[in-house]
């Protein structure tokens, strides 16, 4: 529940009732390491009845890597020798851009007990969580910023493929976005490398899972 504090942050009185968004526990069973059955739960928004989507003033265009961009940088980096490294990004939605709009939830009972807040008490959002019909684009957008911050440069025909370039303008690695998780490939060892450098400034900015 610690990373809910990101989006569940205060108590709201009075709230119009049009923009308040029930959630609901979403369990299922996955797996660790070791294979052994693990219980997973997540608290999901009721985004269906965001009453800016209804009225269509959302944007929710999200750019992500097709199959055949994949393909081709994969490709790229087979021929270059690269060696490709993996990466989750850990609670990628609750690390998107803070919201913009004023949305309020009503959490069911128990979320609201482990949150220590009174039973059916209303709590503002304040930056995207699951289910909300923006969170994909606001967290591709935080993403985007961050991998720019870290000297990469977005290619000009395709919003997911970012570039790390060398002095003569070659490409020396890139990290590719596919919703929460990022692939990505370079030239690691050539001493005059600046993708190193890079890989640590986006490990900052980036809560990883691996890679």
């Amino acid at each position: 529940m610690d990373g809910k504090r990101k989006e569940l942050d205060e108590i709201v009185r009075n709230e119009d009732p049009k923009r308040i968004l029930m959630a609901r526990w979403v369990l299922k069973w996955t797996e660790n390491d070791g294979g052994a059955p693990r219980a997973k739960a997540r608290l999901v928004l009721q985004g269906f009845n965001d009453p800016d989507a209804l009225d269509g003033k959302v944007p929710t265009a999200s750019p992500t890597a097709t199959r055949l961009g994949r393909q081709l940088v994969m490709l790229l980096a087979a021929n270059s020798g690269w060696r490709l490294r993996t990466a989750d990004v850990a609670t990628a939605f609750l690390q998107g851009r803070p919201q913009e709009r004023v949305l309020s939830s009503e959490v069911p009972r128990d979320a609201a007990d482990l949150k220590g807040i009174e039973p059916d008490a209303l709590v503002k959002l304040i930056r995207p969580m699951h289910g909300q019909v923006d969170a994909p684009r606001r967290e591709w957008q935080r993403a985007s910023d961050d991998l720019k911050a870290s000297g990469l440069k977005l290619h000009p025909l395709d919003p997911w493929f970012f570039v790390s370039y060398d002095a003569d303008g070659n490409c020396e690695g890139f990290i590719l976005l596919y919703v929460d998780d990022m692939l990505g490939g370079g030239g690691y060892r050539k001493p005059d490398s600046n993708y190193s450098n890079i890989i640590e400034a986006v490990k900052s900015k980036f809560k990883l899972l691996s890679g």
